[in-house]
């Protein structure tokens, strides 16, 4: 991800100005870039399979169903509002940050870290249940609500006239 911001931000915001860019520069800017959305998709589609390998032996807890509300609704744009104190955003965006957060897979990381450290048990399948819980009920809400909330997102951003404009 960081190396796809890094190159999406060299990127040129309009094809006018790519001028700027020596065109073998922009092309293999626009290749790399290309290159780290299909790796991207690549390791989503991984977890995904993962993610059902997994459910094939852990039951669904259903305070699963809690947990993840609590979490999309409550604690993350708390959390999120924190660590966003203090930077100059839209509230549009602020609320698309809070809504979308972080991604939840390094959920899977750290359960998984948890059971090779001696989390064992019951324990261990009812935290790995509800980890699991979690993290599928974030790639289906938000996997259903981004194309239609950036699609808002971004009508209502082209609607609105720019800052120094006349």
């Amino acid at each position: 991800v960081a190396v796809q911001w890094t190159v999406t931000s060299a990127l040129p915001r309009s094809p006018a100005s790519a001028s700027a860019h020596p065109p073998a520069t922009y092309r293999n800017l626009l290749v790399l870039h290309r290159f780290y959305d299909d790796l991207e998709s690549f390791g989503e589609f991984a977890i995904v399979i993962l993610l059902g390998v997994l459910w094939a032996s852990v039951p669904f807890p259903a305070e699963a169903l809690l947990l993840g509300a609590l979490l999309f609704f409550v604690f993350r744009p708390v959390a999120v509002g924190i660590a966003l104190a203090g930077v100059a955003m839209e509230p549009r965006q602020r609320l698309l940050a809070s809504w979308f957060g972080i991604r939840g897979v390094g959920t899977l990381y750290y359960v998984m870290y948890a059971l090779n450290h001696g989390l064992s048990g019951t324990a261990s399948e009812r935290v790995l249940g509800l980890a699991l819980g979690v993290v599928t009920l974030s790639i289906l809400v938000h996997g259903i609500s981004v194309t239609p909330l950036m699609a808002r997102y971004r009508r209502r951003a082209g609607s609105r006239p720019r800052s120094g404009s006349a």
